[in-house]
């Protein structure tokens, strides 16, 4: 199931281009590759090492709540990713992801549900977290960012669109693909779980468009996740824990398919969210994994 992204790996640490980086630590990186899993039975989670599934369903319920506070991400979902880049005043990473999908003039998310549920056709359920208004300000820290407005870093995974097709067998039921944009990803540590968070929004996106009143019967399943990479990166940190990695086995693949009431998804986040990520995390079945392996956070 994950073949395209140990390949990803494999590739880079032989033909990638040695760089120097903001971290100091030093990468090997490619440019404009892309991998795409066929995710019609099979949950996209890597199972070569230990996967935090469910700190990532956490996160992903953090931005599409529309949060931006590290701290109740911390408390609420128990994922204290976002720390590091937080400001120590008050736990906030400025408007990046949740503020950008959720709480700018249109409610981008809404948005995307809305126009798939009444016109999947459409070549505009995309979803954009770019702002040049609020990128951070070079050569101040992240953690200060956002008191002036800004956010904590540039966001790299900063846009998904969604595609439909309506399957051939069925008179109802349509397929959906989404392709998520990365200008930078750290393929070890942000890389399986970009990968298995935006297949966990894609999974709800076709739940939420299902119960849609706009629907008309309409019924939408995930068909591909595509990521398309600008800058792809293995850390020099990480090199050693790189070459270990290819070469674990895979482990069966796991299934997520939630069975839960999606009418009023979004507003239940905000109410019951630990709940949810609870019911969610409860529908991965069948998820076995090799060893914790390490990879360091080059902040």
């Amino acid at each position: 199931m994950m073949k395209p992204y140990i390949d990803l790996i494999a590739k880079i640490l032989e033909t990638g281009d040695v760089k120097n980086d903001r971290t100091k630590t030093g990468t090997l990186s490619l440019f404009g590759e892309q991998i795409k899993f066929d995710v019609r039975e099979f949950a996209p989670f890597l199972t070569q090492r230990k996967l935090t599934i469910k700190n990532t369903i956490g996160e992903m319920l953090w931005f599409m709540e529309g949060s931006t506070n590290a701290r109740r991400l911390k408390e609420i979902y128990n994922c204290n990713f976002w720390d590091e880049w937080s400001s120590p005043i008050d736990g906030d990473i400025g408007p990046m992801y949740g503020y950008q999908w959720r709480k700018r003039l249109n409610d981008q998310l809404v948005y995307l549900i809305d126009t798939l549920a009444r016109d999947p056709d459409s070549r505009r359920l995309l979803v954009c977290s770019w702002d040049s208004d609020t990128l951070p300000i070079p050569g101040y820290p992240p953690y200060v960012q956002p008191a002036m407005g800004l956010g904590a870093l540039p966001p790299c995974h900063f846009a998904y669109q969604l595609n439909t097709a309506k399957d051939r067998n069925s008179d109802n039921e349509w397929w959906v693909d989404l392709q998520l944009y990365q200008r930078s990803c750290d393929l070890l540590v942000g890389g399986p779980i970009n990968i298995a968070m935006y297949y966990v929004l894609q999974v709800i996106l076709c739940k939420i468009a299902n119960v849609h009143p706009d629907a008309n019967g309409r019924t939408y399943k995930p068909r591909t996740l595509t990521i398309a990479y600008g800058d792809v990166h293995v850390y020099n940190n990480h090199i050693e824990n790189a070459k270990i990695l290819i070469g674990l086995p895979a482990y069966p693949p796991a299934t997520f398919n939630p069975q839960l009431d999606f009418n009023n998804f979004l507003s239940r986040i905000d109410s019951d969210g630990p709940q949810l990520q609870k019911e969610l995390f409860a529908a991965v079945t069948g998820y076995t994994s090799g060893p914790v392996l390490k990879f360091e956070r080059n902040i």
